[in-house]
């Protein structure tokens, strides 16, 4: 069984004190590939640094929500200057945060905008964060048609499924679909199309039901896809397969 890990930020801090043993470890259980995500300046940064030596990890480069109080000429320079780096598979993370509404919504989808018109000029995709904002989101995506995009740690509804699969894009499930009390996500999973899922850890945060108050990392989406195949009533192996496939044609690589 192959998998790959779609979103996660082995990058950061929380891994320095065993980042190799938890790549390792994702490895003995099949994770294949780690796609790491940036979601700052700063750390987009060490993420450049870190992914050239990495043969299984690739990277994306972007400005999360909460930090778009950073977002400037010069790091718009600094992402260009990037984007032929072999190890930048997309844009992102950015989106639109409604939850914590660190910063306003017309400050976020100016950043937003930012990045998915970076994308599309780069000829890459672009990964989403959205959280209380899907009819922005859908509203904002539908002035950029030819957009190639990621839902990342997708929690939305029936209705959202159908708008971001009708756009072409892609929904991420998170170790958040495991949790018993994610009854109503459970449900929107078994109507996402089998050819529009990926699977993610979005370690070291949302550890799955079973690993709830560890760190979590990428060898924890094991039992999401786990749970994602029992909720579509396929079996592991199957399924593993169309989300192995499915997360190399939204990415290409």
């Amino acid at each position: 069984m192959k998998l790959i890990d779609s979103h996660c930020h082995i990058h950061l801090p929380e891994f320095d004190a065993d980042r190799d043993q938890v790549i390792s470890h994702a490895h003995d259980v099949g994770v294949e590939t780690m796609i790491v995500v940036g979601n700052d300046h700063m750390s987009n940064q060490v993420l450049v640094s870190f992914v050239q030596d990495q043969e299984t990890c690739f990277m994306t480069l972007g400005i999360h929500p909460h930090h778009v109080d950073e977002w400037d000429a010069n790091v718009l320079s600094w992402m260009k200057d990037h984007m032929h780096d072999p190890k930048l598979i997309a844009i992102g993370e950015t989106g639109l945060d409604y939850f914590r509404n660190e910063h306003t919504p017309l400050a976020q989808e100016k950043v937003l905008r930012a990045q998915i018109e970076l994308a599309i000029e780069c000829d890459k995709p672009v990964v989403l964060h959205c959280r209380n904002a899907f009819l922005d989101m859908q509203r904002t995506l539908h002035d950029y048609p030819t957009s190639r995009f990621i839902m990342h740690c997708f929690t939305g509804n029936a209705d959202d499924v159908a708008w971001i699969v009708e756009m072409g894009g892609f929904i991420s499930l998170s170790g958040i679909v495991t949790f018993p009390n994610a009854k109503d996500l459970q449900e929107t999973a078994k109507g996402i199309p089998d050819d529009r899922l990926l699977v993610e850890t979005d370690a070291p945060f949302l550890a799955p039901h079973n690993q709830r108050g560890k760190r979590c990392e990428p060898s924890f989406v094991v039992e999401t896809v786990q749970k994602i195949a029992d909720l579509k009533a396929l079996a592991m192996n199957e399924f593993a397969e169309k989300v192995y496939k499915n997360t190399k044609k939204a990415f290409g690589f």
